[in-house]
């Protein structure tokens, strides 16, 4: 408790003496949480001195003890204090590692304190990072403890950051209420530090919004406050440099004392070996005459030894002539019955070899029957296969002509019906309307039958309308007269003036990209997909964009609507179920063409249409390009 008192009035001298004399009772005791505890003191006041690498160890050492203890609310604390260094010495990642465990431990335990010096020390290292929303999360929560806690100094401090975030962010607001209470707090505990900040950031702030006179008057203030704090940082510096000199001191002292004893101990050593080599001596002239005894013994033993070694010699040349002869008469035997075995042996290998050379050639001939066997499936396989590819494409071929020839019927039957509602009950309703009209304007008619005839005109325009209507969905008239581009566009306006959903578009001027047939296939495409759009998408905007790219027509449709489950359309082989999207397929399929649907529950639909443009009619679309630029149609 001394300790922290003189480090709090930063007479740190006096501190390191008081947290050394704690550290040597705490040791005495075998108290590992006070060993803990004072070192975390110490690491802090070595960082308030920006003695990082000092401030490094005592911390990382609080904190593996406090590990070791298995103490979460110290464990806490001690990671809080430790983050900052980390960051001093440019580890901001494993400074955040350590910032978002102690935040755990804290909200874990309900550590109010804890939590919001977590939540401002996470938030300066997200402001540090440029990530100024999750930073102002955070100090926004640090402050709102902070105040609730009454925590004045700490609650200072956390106003500054996150006028200071928020002034990086382009958050003016209330910049100027958080640092008036900032200041306040600040002026009545003493900060220096938080008014040198908080003068600055102000003067940042006026000249940001133009009050120039206020950013001079803050400047000064700044400037004040830099100077008093200088001479408070020299001072510090003064003391730190005084504690250095303390340790050292302490240090050489006890490394004299040391070296003294030493010294003392290796004489006393000295002395003890001098003794001991003269003992060894001693001991060396004694064993010399023993030897020089033994020595002589050995001479007269090996003069006796050098008698039995010859006679012994003499037995053992006998011994090895009768072993030689021996040996002689093996080898012959050995011999005779080598050269036997080599016969048998030669006889065996002829055998055998002619053996092999009758199986090798019948397994040669056995492989190449099989080989021509399989040569034969082989062939006999490839010409199914080959039989099965033609019929597969006669078949789609087929299909395609069939397909091909029933849209072309579709489509003159649209026409001719579209023709006979135009031609003949269009005509007879028009009749009817102005024969009508006529008669409502006859004289001495009475205001019933008047408003009965003009109900009736009424209707017959209706009637009228929805003929046109339907006439113009069976075919197109715009198609024969005015092109492919205006009609998609006249139709997507039709829809614009008639439905909740809006619909923008991009489509070049396409007169000679293709063929009647093909210009048929597009429209009746693109209409379907609108059709959908507005039957089943409940969509609020959609786009048609068309565009030539390499050679092909691409047509893209987007709505934000609905969108459905598009997996068993885009599944290999699986026809689509719903005759709309099957026309779309069989249409895109006839003009050689790929459709792909891109579609989920609630995210919408994407349709893309590649068309290729033919050889004849792309050279005459590409004359077409050069007479009319940039005359292509959008609307947005």
């Amino acid at each position: 408790m001394i300790g922290l008192n003189a480090r709090s009035l930063r007479q740190y001298t006096k501190a390191f003496q008081y947290f050394r004399e704690a550290a040597e009772l705490f040791d005495g005791a075998g108290n590992r949480s006070g060993q803990a505890l004072v070192q975390r003191d110490i690491g802090c006041a070595y960082f308030e001195l920006d003695r990082m690498d000092k401030a490094h160890d005592a911390l990382s050492s609080s904190l593996k003890i406090f590990r070791a203890l298995d103490i979460p609310a110290e464990i806490a604390r001690a990671l809080i204090n430790y983050a900052p260094v980390l960051v001093k010495q440019d580890s901001p990642e494993e400074a955040q590692k350590l910032i978002e465990e102690a935040l755990t431990i804290s909200k874990r335990l309900m550590l109010a304190a804890e939590t919001a010096a977590a939540q401002e020390e996470l938030g300066r290292l997200h402001f540090n990072a440029g990530r100024y929303e999750e930073a102002d999360r955070l100090l926004s929560a640090a402050v709102d403890a902070r105040r609730s806690l009454k925590q004045k100094r700490e609650l200072s401090t956390a106003l500054v950051w996150l006028a200071e975030c928020r002034h990086s962010h382009g958050i003016g607001e209330d910049i100027e209420d958080l640092l008036s209470e900032a200041e306040i707090l600040a002026e009545s505990v003493g900060l220096q530090q938080n008014l040198l900040v908080i003068a600055n950031l102000r003067a940042e702030y006026a000249a940001t919004m133009g009050r120039y006179g206020d950013a001079h008057v803050f400047w000064k203030k700044y400037k004040l406050l830099k100077d008093s704090i200088t001479s408070v940082a020299k001072d510090a510096r003064f003391q730190s440099l005084l504690v250095e000199f303390d340790a050292e001191r302490k240090d050489y002292n006890i490394a004299q004392l040391t070296s003294e004893r030493e010294v003392q101990r290796l004489e006393m050593e000295r002395q003890s070996e001098a003794l001991r080599m003269q003992h060894l001596e001693a001991r060396q002239r004694v064993q010399e005459i023993e030897l020089l005894s033994r020595e002589t013994e050995i001479q007269q033993l090996e003069m006796k030894m050098t008698t039995a070694n010859l006679r012994e010699k003499e037995a053992e040349a006998t011994r090895k002539q009768q072993k030689i002869n021996l040996l002689e008469k093996d080898r012959k035997l050995r011999a005779a019955s080598l050269e036997e075995q080599t016969i048998l042996r030669n006889i065996f290998i002829g055998s055998s070899i002619a053996i092999l050379l009758i199986a090798l050639i019948t397994i040669i001939a056995l492989r190449a029957r099989r080989r021509e066997s399989e040569a034969r499936v082989q062939a006999a396989e490839a010409e199914n296969h080959s039989l099965e590819v033609e019929r597969k494409q006669a078949d789609y071929e087929a299909r395609r002509s069939f397909t091909r020839q029933l849209i072309a019927s579709q489509e003159q039957e649209r026409k001719r019906i579209a023709a006979d509602l135009h031609d003949s009950l269009a005509q007879e309703l028009l009749i009817i309307n102005n024969r009508v009209r006529l008669s409502a304007r006859r004289d001495g008619l009475d205001e019933t039958t008047a408003n009965e005839l003009a109900g009736i005109s009424d209707a017959v325009s209706t009637s009228l309308r929805e003929i046109k209507n339907i006439s113009k969905a069976l075919r197109p008239f715009q198609l024969d007269r005015i092109g492919l581009t205006t009609t998609i566009e006249s139709m997507l306006r039709s829809v614009n003036e008639s439905f909740d959903t809006e619909f923008e578009w991009e489509i070049p001027q396409m007169e000679g990209w293709f063929t009647k047939e093909q210009e048929i296939n597009i429209y009746r495409t693109v209409q379907e997909a609108v059709n959908n759009i507005l039957k089943h998408a409940s969509a609020q905007h959609a786009s048609v964009r068309i565009e030539r790219r390499n050679g092909d027509l691409r047509l893209e449709i987007r709505d934000d609507g609905s969108g459905f489950d598009a997996e068993a359309h885009a599944s290999p082989g699986v026809v689509p179920t719903g005759f709309g999207l099957q026309g779309m397929y069989e249409r895109v399929d006839i003009m050689e063409g790929n459709l792909n649907i891109r579609s989920a529950q609630g995210n919408g639909t994407a349709i893309d249409i590649f068309i290729p443009v033919s050889g004849a009619v792309e050279s005459a679309s590409e004359q077409t390009l050069l007479e009319v630029g940039e005359g292509g149609a959008s609307h947005v």
